[in-house]
This record gives C-alpha cells, structure tokens and sequence, in this order.
C-alpha cells in the first residue's frame, strides 16, 4: 500500500507539473506574439518614415530648382 501511494503522490506531482509548464508555455507564446505584433508596428512605422523623408527630399529639390 505504501507503494501504491507514492506511485499515486509522484503521478500528481507530474500533473502539476504539466500544469505549470502548459501555463509557462501559454505565457511565452502571447510574449512571443506581442513582440511579432511590435515588430510589425515598427516595420510599418519605418516605412512610413521613409515615405516621409522622400517626400521631404524631393520637395526641397523643387525648392532648390526654383529658387
């Protein structure tokens, strides 16, 4: 009978920590889409910074023309 209980306690005790590691496991795969999400932010940002910065050289170009 005392077998029987520490196979029953150690059977828990992986259970728990299946519990733990699907938690941890849930947990790092929303930080990882949260940095995916990030990074696309940014990746639009800078694209729309570079729209910016074209638009901005060109326009001085024209001024430069007409002056």
């Amino acid at each position: 009978m005392k077998r029987l209980n520490e196979v029953t306690s150690q059977i828990g005790g992986i259970a728990a920590a299946s519990e733990q590691q699907s938690i941890a496991t849930k947990e790092i795969s929303e930080s990882i889409e949260q940095v995916a999400d990030a990074a696309s932010h940014n990746t639009l940002m800078a694209q729309q910074n570079a729209s910016v910065a074209m638009y901005l050289q060109n326009l001085t170009r024209s001024k430069r023309s007409a002056a």
